[in-house]
């Protein structure tokens, strides 16, 4: 194991309950809009955010906040959106606050990714 292991999780959701552990790792993480892309002939959507470790809370000093880079994919997205997010401010930075999903009627699942800001900010992912 090199030293750069020791940080590394990976996690997979496959159903909410997954979503909502996802979720609060990802909560109070940073991200970028240059950050995030839809791969749309991939029908993948990535976010790579700079997140809080909160598996290590426990461990760190509180005067130091250790962060890592991660990288957030989501598979089988035919259609994102962006609410109140300003697509052309690329290095401006939004706090994640969650990640909900929800089935729809027509047998595919709306992902919403929501940051704190003032107005409503948030991303929808709709996949199968």
């Amino acid at each position: 194991m090199n030293s750069d292991d020791k940080y590394k999780i990976n996690l997979i959701g496959k159903n909410q309950d997954d979503l909502r552990i996802i979720s609060a790792y990802l909560q109070d993480s940073i991200v970028t809009v240059k950050d995030i892309v839809f791969l749309k002939q991939n029908r993948t959507f990535v976010m790579i955010v700079n997140r809080f470790m909160w598996e290590d809370a426990e461990k760190i000093d509180s005067r130091k906040n250790k962060r890592i880079r991660c990288a957030v994919k989501f598979e089988e997205v035919i259609k994102v959106e962006s609410i109140n997010i300003n697509q052309k401010n690329k290095n401006k930075p939004m706090e994640c606050l969650a990640i909900e999903c929800s089935a729809s009627n027509d047998q595919t699942y709306k992902t919403m990714i929501f940051f704190c800001r003032q107005r409503y900010n948030c991303i929808n992912l709709r996949n199968y």
